[in-house]
């Protein structure tokens, strides 16, 4: 595989245009070039290394944190497609440099990415003498209404470090310095957009996956070529004793194309879902934890953690192992677009977890001497020193519209009729808009169906399911089949070695397109229960999708349900403000064992 280039003639300056500094209270800029606490032109906190240090300022904070006076200079972080570009070829050389060198560091670091890696999961090790056990499962709250709030700190952790290490390599350059130095000050993690449309064409992006990266090295910014820090990480034999793989010190690996362009497809309808009103409540949206109380309720089954758990599954390997994920560098670039999809969800829905949630202590992230980051300390990205490029500042209808349109069919429907074959044929149409094309089936070599949609309302099925998340000790995929061919699945990101019973996983699986080719997605309500009843089963198989036993099976007490939806469009046509209507009756599927 070629190695990314950076081209030595793109050395010019680097734009900060981006950069701008808030007023004690955001209303107006400060002066260019001042810093905080009258030190010019700082970027991020350096704090001692038992507190967790802030994105933003290279200035400690006062005794207490942050203050209502003191903001930090805030920068979009970038979508990887755009940051890693000959165009950005300062950023992008000192991000790789930095990254290769955190990536380098002792385990006994603090700062090290194996040590910021060991916070996740495994192994059971405090980080950083903070007070307490850490708990058996690692520090990262999974099916807590504080899932996403938990992770911005995180975020922030490995941003930061990167950060000071890349003021370190630019002080090094002594071609263009102030340049290298001013592209160093405005550096930011970069978030990788999954559900980004280029993702038909590269799922993957091959800043993850290339062997070799050029780079331009200090002091005379010469081209060279060094090892891709993003691609994988050799676990230390010092901090990691225990996991599925048993891969103590072994370098970390990822399903071979397991996140291929139907991912793709897949992770762009979920996000249509989150964004366009079915999912409202904290609870629902947050995280992939059951709620009993609300069985029926659709958004119950749409979080944006169960979102998240897809993509581990799909890249699998060390990334689909609850205790080994954070260790295969993509996962923060994952966690990043993660956040982003946070801030997206809050400035919407203005949504945040309740009182009780809010102000309790994010472990193990110190914001001063005394105390812990706290969702509420968190909430302002600008806060905490960045933003996110492309949003801008949209009000809460023009981001949502924005966000259904990015991420529907209406955007790429030439591209998902051609991104898997070229032996496309058209095969039926229907008076609900909607277009099959017949193509050759990944599962099973025979045929299959995509559907495409013009600018009606969609018609669309959904298995929704809830089911014990560690019962198997395991991570495990449930699969949907239709008349005996597969429809679709999804990945259950479980603890491995975890018996923990009290969590209930909500989840869902799209199943339109095989109801449709099937003549089953448009029956008359009073033939649902019968006719959808006996057409589908489920299956489930581990991450190497083995089938499990019937005692497995068992253990998992798995419900389902199908539910019916429509949805419409958000243009002149449609003047509703429910855009998706999640018609009230379901069909309880009775489900036995299938190996």
């Amino acid at each position: 595989m070629q190695p990314i280039l950076v081209h030595l003639a793109l050395l010019l300056p680097y734009s900060v245009q981006a950069s701008f500094r808030y007023s004690a209270k955001g209303s107006k800029p400060h002066r260019a070039g001042a810093g905080i606490s009258g030190e010019p032109g700082q970027g991020h906190v350096v704090l001692p290394v038992h507190i967790y240090p802030s994105t933003g300022m290279d200035t400690p904070f006062p005794s207490g944190g942050l203050t209502t006076n003191c903001y930090p200079l805030v920068t979009a972080r970038m979508e990887v497609r755009d940051f890693f570009t000959d165009k950005n070829a300062m950023q992008m050389s000192l991000f790789l440099l930095a990254f290769a060198t955190i990536e380098a560091k002792e385990a006994s670091d603090p700062r090290s990415f194996g040590q910021i890696a060991s916070i996740h999961g495994a192994p059971n090790m405090v980080y950083d003498s903070y007070p307490g056990a850490k708990p058996k499962d690692g520090y990262c709250l999974h099916g807590s209404p504080l899932f996403p709030n938990w992770h911005r700190p995180y975020i922030g952790l490995i941003e930061n470090s990167v950060y000071e290490t890349a003021q370190d390599i630019a002080a090094q350059y002594t071609t263009n310095s102030a340049q290298w130095k001013a592209a160093a000050k405005s550096l930011r993690f970069p978030h990788w957009d999954w559900a980004h449309i280029a993702g038909y064409d590269e799922p993957m992006p091959a800043i993850f996956t290339t062997s070799q990266v050029k780079v331009l090295a200090p002091p005379s910014a010469a081209a060279k070529t060094i090892a891709n820090p993003l691609k994988g990480f050799k676990i230390p034999n010092k901090i990691y004793n225990r996991n599925s793989f048993n891969s103590k010190g072994q370098t970390t690996t990822r399903e071979q194309d397991g996140f291929d362009s139907d991912t793709v497809d897949q992770l762009r309808g979920m996000l249509r879902v989150l964004f366009d009103g079915t999912v409202q409540d904290w609870q629902d949206f947050s995280n992939h934890a059951f709620d009993k109380e609300h069985s029926k309720r659709a958004g119950n089954y749409h979080s944006l953690e169960y979102i998240h758990d897809q993509v581990h599954g799909a890249i699998g390997g060390h990334m689909g192992d609850p205790d080994t994920a954070a260790y295969d560098p993509i996962f923060f670039f994952h966690h990043a677009n993660v956040d982003r999809l946070l801030e997206i969800y809050e400035r919407i829905f203005n949504g945040f977890p309740d009182a009780s949630h809010a102000g309790q202590g994010l472990k193990p992230f110190r914001k001063s001497s005394s105390g812990s980051w706290t969702a509420t300390d968190a909430k302002s990205t600008v806060s905490l020193g960045y933003s996110y490029s492309g949003l801008d500042d949209n009000n809460a209808m023009t981001l949502k519209s924005l966000m259904l349109q990015t991420y529907s069919d209406q955007t790429n429907s030439n591209l998902r009729r051609d991104h898997k074959s070229t032996a496309i044929k058209p095969l039926m149409a229907s008076g609900l808009h909607r277009i099959a094309y017949e193509q050759p089936d990944a599962y099973d070599n025979g045929t299959w169906t995509m559907a495409i949609y013009d600018n009606g309302p969609e018609e669309a099925a959904y298995v929704h399911f809830q089911t014990h998340k560690n019962a198997l000790g395991k991570p495990f995929f449930v699969q949907v089949y239709v008349h005996g061919k597969l429809a679709g699945e999804s990945y259950v990101f479980a603890m491995v070695d975890s018996q923990e019973m009290s969590v209930r996983l909500a989840g869902n699986v799209e199943i339109t397109d095989a109801m449709e080719v099937s003549g089953l997605l448009y029956v008359d309500h009073d033939q649902w229960a019968t006719v959808w009843g006996g057409a589908l089963q489920m299956r489930i198989v581990d991450a190497q999708r083995r089938p499990c036993s019937r005692d497995e099976f068992e253990k998992l007490e798995l419900e389902a349900c199908v539910h019916h939806v429509t949805h419409h469009h958000m243009d002149q046509s449609y003047q509703g403000e429910d855009i998706s209507e999640w018609h009230e009756d379901v069909v309880e599927l009775d489900i036995s064992y299938w190996a």
